[in-house]
């Protein structure tokens, strides 16, 4: 049965490549996105290099040459390249297989594995990633809340410099059930059953990595601290029922951000942040970051007293929200005053506007007041204590880091265990307008993820890699000498990346994230596809997005139509478009239409001024004249389609419902909204 499903998702890529191919084969013989360089004033080029911070307007920041990657694409079945794919994309291959280079040492054999998997993390509050940001001269990006305003972070940047920083690490979704069903199995959400909705269960028959180290190599396994992937389960501790390999699960709990926990009579008990009273002078013992860590340590010990390696996960749920933490972390930080990062700024006063999909917390900002409403929020004690209350968090992860270090030192274990940090997802922590996660953006996504292992990782390795966390189980396993799992991932192992002996690696590979339903929404709004530094967002709700993070670390412009991109634009597309199918990715189920190239005739929604009053082309006809601000050739250059100066079909395709179409094969789907926006000649909407 499962040789049948392979065979019949290649067969089904095989087909979406043919199609992509028909596709891109038709459009040769016609003027193919002629309007790159004319609609997109001046034309960018990829960059190597940081910029200075951007404005409402792309800049032209260097004069490098297109880009020119030879990317080795990463998908289970072997599709056939269109032979109108740029011809600088290979064919794609099956994950890298050489082994490590390294011979296991006496105790390499079976080395013993700590994965701490904080919540919610952003990469900016870790001192390893400043310092990467400035080594790139990106000092701004170290810095977005303010000059000076940082975390110390020593412990946590002891295991990046004594090991492998990963720079350009993804969730396959930045949200919890689905980010950790593939970080412990190595599948797509898709593919692990009610996981792949936030606060959904996974499946009975998933097997995890720490159910092949038990039942291969005869581990002593366990799981401490936030699972949440046992349904709607709360707190729900230790599930005998569901083990997925874990030999110890009594300190597993499945949901809530409980911020003191307390053993009593066996049993366990866990306390929200106002119920801690009980615990005044005994903090240090029972605030949940800590409680957790010295479980840990004590698991190690039993497992020291079985003779036997171990793996254990140790799930910390901070620094999720609520923001609060126990003294003295509660108040180490009252004496800083964050700022609203640039680019939350720049949302608010639509200096450029933010794309479509980042539906941000202050969209009902008033254009006109805006200024005095940044103001307003940065004087918020709200807003001051979640940034001050999440660093004392992340203080106090970094010192039971600390001490879980001093901890294996003294046990005479620290060159034979691998420490693996990391986090389910990010936290935007108001970057472009926003807390939390759910965005494709670098701090919603985007996750910290380093690994030290002193008998085997070279210190101080730096992996700008595409790497996604569904990469995690076979990448861990080969690490850990186990070469034949006995079960398919959909993940890749990249253990070669780690443990050869370059001190930076950037490989080849393309990898993915993407929004999952949440349960209570109807489907998910976007998917990506990552390589190196560049990032292509297509989404529900709007035109595709094109990031290079080289150029843009702010991720602010989109290089879309930029004729020095379309070879980097077409590569993406293509992989995305097969991925889609292949993973299971929500998007494709979740509307009938999407749009796969930019839309000829479309309003700017960055801000303009008339008479020195911002506005938007939405504002036309409703606040000022129509007829009046249209007049201005301004208004009609920024607003062609409300100032009636454009009405022509756009170029490229349109996606409906899985296959790609150009306008004049479209007439039949004029009922829908993004076809008609798309094709308004075709569809009749053209005067």
């Amino acid at each position: 049965m499962k040789m049948f499903k392979l065979f019949s998702i290649t067969l089904l890529s095989l087909l979406k490549w043919f199609s992509y191919a028909t596709i891109l084969f038709e459009s040769s013989n016609e003027t193919y996105y002629t309007d790159f360089e004319t609609s997109f004033t001046p034309a960018l080029t990829p960059s190597p290099m940081s910029i200075s911070s951007p404005s409402n307007e792309p800049t032209n920041h260097v004069t490098s040459q297109p880009p020119t990657a030879q990317p080795t694409i990463i998908l289970t079945a072997q599709p056939i390249v269109p032979t109108n794919v740029p011809t600088n994309v290979p064919v794609p291959t099956n994950a890298p297989t050489d082994g490590p280079t390294n011979p296991p040492t006496e105790f390499g054999e079976r080395p013993n594995l700590i994965m701490i998997l904080t919540d919610e993390h952003n990469i900016r509050t870790l001192g390893c990633y400043r310092d990467y940001f400035r080594s790139q001269n990106q000092d701004d990006q170290a810095t977005v809340w303010g000059r000076n305003l940082e975390v110390e972070t020593p412990n946590i940047d002891r295991l990046a410099r004594e090991g492998a920083l990963m720079t350009n690490f993804y969730t396959v979704a930045p949200l919890c059930t689905p980010s950790r069903a593939s970080f412990l199995s190595g599948l797509y959400p898709a593919a692990t059953g009610g996981s792949n909705v936030n606060h959904g269960r996974m499946d009975d028959d998933i097997v995890t990595f720490a159910e092949i180290l038990k039942e291969k190599r005869d581990y002593h396994t366990g799981y401490i601290g936030k699972f949440h992937l046992n349904g709607e389960d709360k707190p729900g501790w230790g599930n005998e029922t569901r083990k997925f390999g874990f030999i110890e699960n009594k300190y597993l709990y499945n949901q809530g951000h409980w911020k003191w926990l307390d053993e009593v009579d066996g049993n366990m008990e866990a306390y929200t942040y106002l119920e801690g009273g009980k615990f005044k002078k005994k903090q240090r013992k029972h605030f949940t970051t800590v409680f957790l860590f010295d479980r840990g340590i004590e698991f190690m010990e039993r497992a020291k007293s079985l003779n036997k390696p171990f793996s254990y996960v140790l799930s910390i749920p901070d620094p999720h929200a609520p923001n609060q933490v126990r003294r003295p972390y509660d108040e180490m930080f009252n004496d800083m005053h964050f700022k609203l990062p640039l680019t939350g700024r720049q949302s608010i006063l639509k200096d450029p506007a933010p794309p479509k999909w980042n539906f941000h917390d202050h969209m009902e900002a008033p254009l006109d007041d805006a200024e005095q409403y940044i103001d307003e929020l940065e004087s918020r004690k709200s807003f001051q204590n979640h940034l001050q209350q999440y660093f004392g968090m992340v203080k106090c992860i970094d010192d039971n880091v600390g001490k879980l270090l001093n901890y294996l030192t003294e046990a005479g274990i620290d060159e034979e265990t691998i420490i693996v940090f990391t986090s389910d997802h990010g936290d935007m922590l108001g970057e472009h307008g926003k807390v939390n996660k759910g965005r494709p953006y670098r701090t919603a996504a985007g996750i910290p993820f380093m690994m030290r292992y002193p008998a085997k990782i070279a210190a101080g390795k730096i992996i700008k890699s595409s790497l996604s966390s569904v990469d995690f189980a076979p990448t861990i396993l080969s690490v850990m000498n186990v070469k034949e799992p006995g079960v398919e991932f959909d993940g890749f192992d990249f253990s070669q990346d780690i443990l050869n002996d370059k001190d930076i690696v950037n490989s080849d590979y393309v990898r993915f994230t993407f929004d999952s339903p949440k349960a209570y929404t109807k489907g998910s709004q976007w998917a990506a596809a990552l390589h190196k530094q560049y990032k292509l967002i297509i989404s529900r709700s709007d035109t595709p997005w094109l990031f290079d993070l080289e150029a843009d670390p702010y991720e602010t412009q989109n290089f879309f139509d930029v004729w020095a991109y379309r070879e980097m634009r077409e590569f993406l597309l293509s992989h995305l478009f097969v991925a889609m199918e292949e993973y299971g990715m929500s998007l494709k189920d979740s509307t009938n239409v999407l749009y796969w190239s930019s839309i000829k005739c479309a309003d700017s929604r960055d801000v303009i001024k008339l008479d020195g009053t911002p506005m938007t082309c939405e504002d036309l006809g409703v606040s000022v004249s129509l007829e009046d601000t249209c007049s201005k050739q301004k208004f009609k250059n920024h607003c062609p389609s409300t100032c009636g100066e454009c009405c022509k079909d756009s170029y490229g395709d349109i996606w409906v419902e899985g296959v790609l179409h150009k306008c004049r094969d479209i007439v039949t789907d004029c009922h829908h909204y993004r076809v008609k926006s798309f094709c308004p000649m075709t569809c009749g909407m053209c005067d």
